[in-house]
């Protein structure tokens, strides 16, 4: 079965900074399997109106072994370089968050580079209920 994790990633920026990061990534290799697992978008800031442009990831219950490859989501080693390439260009006005959050109660992990992070990912833990449906039975209890 596994340890299991629930992973959000988002690198989000000025729409000029992103396009220019975005397109510095695609030309390398090791990046290049991670494409069809985001969604990218323009979208306009809230209080700014700024033009704006984000690219989001979200996996469930995901295998994200970093060091355990055969294990591992497929590409998580390129997620966690990404995540690394992204945080360290915050000085171009690329923000970036990143969050997991495991089976283990204290296994929760959030990371955010960038000048002006908006927090749009914010983890929490809670409570999952997967209860039988209630049947009609003629016993009554106590």
């Amino acid at each position: 079965m596994g340890y299991r994790s629930d992973v959000s990633i988002a690198v989000y920026g000025d729409y000029d900074d992103m396009v220019a990061f975005i397109a510095a990534a695609r030309l390398t290799e090791d990046f290049s399997t991670i494409w069809e697992e985001c969604e990218m978008y323009p979208y306009t800031a809230e209080f700014s109106n700024a033009k704006m442009y984000m690219l989001c990831a979200s996996f469930c219950e995901v295998k994200w072994y970093d060091h355990y490859p055969e294990y591992a989501h497929a590409n998580v080693q390129a997620w966690h370089k990404f995540v690394a390439r992204a945080s360290e260009a915050k000085e171009s006005g690329v923000n970036c968050e990143f969050a997991r959050v495991g089976e283990d109660y204290e296994d929760t992990v959030y990371e955010c580079y960038g000048g002006y992070a908006e927090h749009f990912i914010r983890p929490y833990r809670g409570i999952y209920e997967d209860l039988p449906p209630k049947e009609e039975d003629n016993v009554r209890a106590g």
